[in-house]
């Protein structure tokens, strides 16, 4: 009975070691070699995961109307001829900050030399907004 016992287990276990092979790694994703096929539920299993909303259709990002991109592309122009004329005023003729101030309907920019460093003071009338650049050598 010990003998046949015993016969059976290392039959056993010979005949796992023959069925056993080789594992192999295939991956899933298609872009990484995987099967194409798995494309599709790859991309609305992400889809369902994904928490991030879309911005509202009320907000856009970019104007779509020949309107609006001509606002857009004349308030930038003011504006840039807003920061050219303060900079004319707190430059030197040498090209360096000088301390001074400007003052427009809509803002006053104020520098500030300290020692080394430059503190640019931009007050917005408008809003009561203020920001502070600080410039090192």
């Amino acid at each position: 009975m010990i003998l046949k016992i015993m016969l059976f287990s290392a039959l056993l276990i010979f005949n796992l070691n023959s069925i056993a092979s080789t594992l192999i790694y295939q991956p899933v994703n298609p872009s990484f070699g995987g099967n194409p096929l798995n494309g599709p539920f790859l991309l609305r299993s992400a889809e369902l995961q994904d928490d991030h909303k879309p911005p509202s259709s009320g907000s856009r990002s970019s104007p779509n109307t020949a309107a609006e991109r001509l606002k857009s592309r004349l308030d930038s122009v003011i504006a840039s001829q807003l920061a050219s004329s303060i900079l004319k005023n707190v430059i030197d003729d040498d090209g360096n900050l000088s301390a001074g101030s400007v003052e427009t309907d809509s803002f006053t920019v104020s520098v500030t030399e300290i020692g080394n460093s430059f503190i640019i003071n931009l007050d917005d009338k408008v809003t009561g907004e203020s920001s502070e650049i600080t410039i090192t050598d």
